[in-house]
């Protein structure tokens, strides 16, 4: 019943959520560099650009983007999130996702659910409510 009622309010819900995933990220990076730390931050805004719109989107893409190995990004995501690369970038995608429902609820448009699973880079319904699914769970899990 919480749960529903944090989603009426979506401005609250963002705060909310951007708390939580704050939390769950200060938990981990504790332990990581400064040089660590710009990787991160690179990284995150490469799969926050490119992990929505390539369903096909690698470690090794990521790696030669970024220039720096695929072994060390796999140590440092699991080090600083607690995930693989896979789970990061569905979780980049399931972000990706809500926007689009947001824009395609604001402009009033008919909306299609496997469309824009498609556009946000899963590769199929079942990986995206898997997704989904382990978000949930996370969220409510840090309440």
């Amino acid at each position: 019943m919480l749960f529903f009622r944090l989603n009426k309010n979506n401005d609250f819900n963002n705060i909310l959520m951007k708390t939580i995933t704050s939390i769950i990220i200060k938990k981990h990076i504790l332990s990581i560099n400064k040089q660590e730390s710009l990787v991160l931050l690179n990284l995150d805004n490469t799969l926050r650009e490119l992990a929505p719109i390539k369903s096909d989107f690698s470690i090794i893409h990521l790696a030669s983007l970024i220039d720096y190995p695929t072994e060390k990004i796999s140590k440092l995501l699991k080090k600083a999130y607690g995930k693989n690369f896979n789970q990061i970038v569905n979780l980049y995608r399931l972000e990706y996702m809500e926007k689009l429902i947001f824009q395609e609820v604001f402009s009033k448009k008919k909306i299609n659910i496997s469309e824009l699973i498609k556009q946000s880079g899963f590769k199929s319904r079942n990986s995206y409510y898997v997704t989904l699914k382990a978000s949930r769970e996370l969220k409510l899990n840090t309440l």
